[in-house]
């Protein structure tokens, strides 16, 4: 019982999770850091953003 309240517990951490609710994760293409704000985007970045059924999408940003 223990162990499986601890595995629900580290699959709510996951950050992908919450892909399945109908978020995404978007990372920088060349570091693959993961965005948390829109804060140091700059125009001619190039994005990767993932979506809950693994399809991933590349956008550059056009504008500030």
């Amino acid at each position: 019982m223990i162990l499986e309240a601890r595995a629900g517990q580290l699959t709510a951490l996951n950050p992908k999770s919450v892909l399945g609710r109908g978020f995404t994760l978007t990372k920088r293409k060349k570091t693959g850091a993961i965005l948390r704000t829109a804060e140091g985007i700059r125009p001619g970045d190039l994005l990767l953003t993932e979506f809950g059924q693994g399809k991933v999408i590349e956008s550059q940003v056009t504008s500030q």
